[in-house]
């Protein structure tokens, strides 16, 4: 088990010393040398390190289950010397995939770490010594992390969409962001940022511009949304959509900026 799992690191010939060098160094002694020769005396490459299989072993844990964990324990162990490197980094493995001393605060369950067992996790029953599945075996419930927007918005088109900051719904104009040959920098009225080049190969996580209106765009301009327009928008959102139907994009039209300026 202890050489399935924990694959020791494979120096061979990553240490190397220069052909004659030890001669030299027993002939001379090492006090005796002065000079440092041009060439490369030594050489360091750590090219395969530490490997651990722990698939292996948690095949192995799952099909002990129902086995007095002294038994399974002493098994894993068997020809693996406690005081070796490899023997003592077996044992840690196991205890992480294996919840032993556990101890019930309530309805939820604790390691001897102070982990928590979680659904589908093995552990020790305090009261029979018997390896065992939390929760009959039901897969642990995985939360992936999921990007979610900075603001809530829902679009009208590519170029306009309803944008909810502190609590209250703008309808938001946008353009594209211009080049180098632009020296006077616009500025962003949502974000309160001065607009700069966005490079070809940026990333959305390395500008906030392309992680927030979802290209490499800047909010020109701002309205405040009208009674009818946030009633719209509330029940898109309730329907979960994040864009609206063609009907409110009719009353909803770009040129609503045009004729607001006009009214003023």
């Amino acid at each position: 088990m202890m050489k399935v799992v924990a694959e020791p690191a494979r120096g061979g010939s990553s240490y190397r010393i220069a052909k004659g060098e030890k001669i030299r160094l027993q002939r001379e002694g090492i006090d005796s040398v002065q000079h440092e020769g041009l060439g490369q005396r030594w050489n360091f490459d750590d090219r395969r390190p530490m490997r651990d299989h722990l698939n292996a072993l948690r095949r192995f844990l799952r099909k002990q289950v129902g086995r007095r964990w002294d038994e399974v324990y002493s098994d894993i162990c068997h020809n693996a010397p406690k005081g070796s490197f490899l023997g003592h980094h077996l044992r840690e493995l196991v205890a992480d995939e294996v919840s032993d001393c556990v101890t019930i605060s309530g309805e939820q369950m604790y390691g001897r770490r102070g982990w928590k067992v979680y659904p589908g996790d093995l552990y020790v029953c305090p009261e029979t010594s018997i390896l065992k599945v939390y929760d009959d075996g039901r897969e642990r419930r995985r939360h992936r992390w999921q990007r979610r927007n900075e603001l809530e918005m829902i679009a009208i088109d590519d170029y306009n969409k309803y944008v909810n900051i502190d609590g209250i719904w703008y309808a938001v104009e946008l353009a594209d962001v211009p080049g180098p040959e632009v020296k006077e920098r616009p500025f962003d009225v949502v974000l309160k940022e001065a607009v700069f080049v966005i490079d070809a190969d940026a990333q959305p996580y390395q500008n906030r511009f392309l992680r927030v209106w979802g290209g490499r765009f800047y909010a020109a301009r701002k309205l405040q949304a009208n009674s009818r327009e946030v009633s719209q928008i509330k029940a898109a959102l309730a329907e979960g959509k994040d864009v609206l139907s063609r009907s409110a994009r009719a009353v909803s039209s770009p040129k609503r900026f045009v004729r607001r300026s006009r009214q003023r």
